[in-house]
């Protein structure tokens, strides 16, 4: 869906999902024209995910200012990167990043925020974390000539700001393609329910590592 959506022919761009758990899907510059098909293009493609984002945030949130998020990153922005947490949480984002795995209940690091809690102030840590995080996520996208954000985490300003000052090439959102950032997924599965229609194959095999990518889905019409 992201290659239909964000593709390019000229530039290698980079979507970032910053959900409860980032995800990156990198797309190479499809030369010659953006035509074929997606599975003809899969090579094109990669997709995975990275680390956790705002599930780790949230927690922040909720042990730090009694808040179920910190909105905008206002608390985020308030606080100031500590070398020390900075350090610990930066290698717990890595390996999660390089183990190329799903990641789920289990992976918010809460146990990072635990050990740091009562050292630190709260709006150092949640800054920290934007730091740690945007480093991470900078670090997966490569060498993306552009970086293209959705998820919940957009509205935080304080993450975007430190992916901003990482990544060295253009950041923008999905809003600035036509999509509503917080609204990227619900665009998603519209894509993916007509390629089911066109009965074209929605997996590719550098994404999910099956050989023969399936038709998923179907469509029921009364």
């Amino acid at each position: 869906a992201d290659y239909v959506l964000f593709r390019d022919p000229d530039e290698t761009r980079c979507v970032v999902n910053l959900g409860g758990y980032c995800n990156v899907t990198i797309l190479a510059a499809c030369k010659g024209g953006a035509g074929g098909s997606v599975i003809d293009r899969a090579g094109l493609i990669k997709g995975r995910d990275v680390c956790a984002c705002n599930s780790l945030l949230d927690g922040i949130a909720v042990e730090a200012f009694h808040q179920p998020f910190d909105e905008n990153g206002d608390n985020a922005a308030r606080g100031v990167v500590r070398s020390e947490p900075l350090a610990a949480l930066s290698e717990l984002l890595q390996e999660q990043s390089s183990e190329g795995r799903s990641l789920g209940s289990g992976d918010e690091l809460h146990t990072w925020l635990k050990q740091y809690q009562h050292r630190y102030d709260g709006r150092d840590l949640a800054r920290t974390a934007c730091a740690a995080i945007a480093g991470c996520i900078t670090a997966a996208c490569g060498s993306a000539d552009r970086l293209i954000v959705a998820g919940g985490g957009v509205e935080n300003r304080t993450l975007m700001s430190e992916i901003r000052s990482r990544a060295g090439v253009p950041v923008e959102t999905t809003d600035e393609y036509g999509v509503p950032a917080r609204y990227r997924e619900a665009a998603a599965m519209a894509v993916l329910g007509a390629l089911c229609r066109d009965r074209i194959p929605v997996t590719l095999p550098g994404v999910t590592g099956v050989e023969t990518a399936p038709v998923s889905g179907c469509w029921m019409i009364p």
